[in-house]
């Protein structure tokens, strides 16, 4: 038995941190929209191990995946769309 873990490359294949969310799979098959699927979420830096029942979600959209399931090694690319959030200044 391996644990599941979740590692991200980027499209060199080299390591690097992403912010991930993770939390207790949902099952979300016919819900209207894009919802969640997990919840009680925590965010972590990757490298992550995951437990046998949580599941892995990118927190921002700064990255595509490469793949659909987010476990083991994953490739990301940039996300050519993405603009960054401004912070409101007091």
């Amino acid at each position: 038995m391996y644990p599941r873990f979740l590692i991200t490359l980027n499209e060199e294949l080299n390591s690097f941190p992403v912010t991930m969310r993770v939390g207790q799979a949902v099952d979300i098959v016919g819900e209207a929209g894009k919802p969640r699927t997990i919840s009680g979420f925590q965010t972590h830096s990757t490298p992550v191990r995951l437990g046998t029942t949580d599941r892995a979600e990118l927190a921002t959209e700064e990255f595509i995946p490469f793949a659909h399931v987010l476990e083991g090694l994953v490739i990301l690319q940039k996300n050519p769309g993405y603009e960054k959030e401004d912070k409101m200044e007091v």
